[in-house]
């Protein structure tokens, strides 16, 4: 599976992100079944809670 990312430059799309503190934020979302693509857990305090990244995805070259 690495290998296949790897030669084919795979890449995860990162629906959303949220902080830990709103865990169970991130899984309602997820359940919800809007979730486009991967939705990510951070556990610093620097990140872009709850925000979509969907419009800033790279698209193969």
């Amino acid at each position: 599976m690495n290998r296949a990312v790897e030669v084919n430059r795979l890449k995860p799309v990162i629906d959303r992100v949220f902080s830990f503190d709103d865990a169970p934020g991130a899984y309602r979302y997820y359940a919800s079944g809007r979730a486009f693509g991967k939705v990510v857990i951070t556990l610093n305090a620097d990140s872009r809670e709850g925000h979509s990244l969907a419009n800033t995805r790279s698209r193969p070259s």
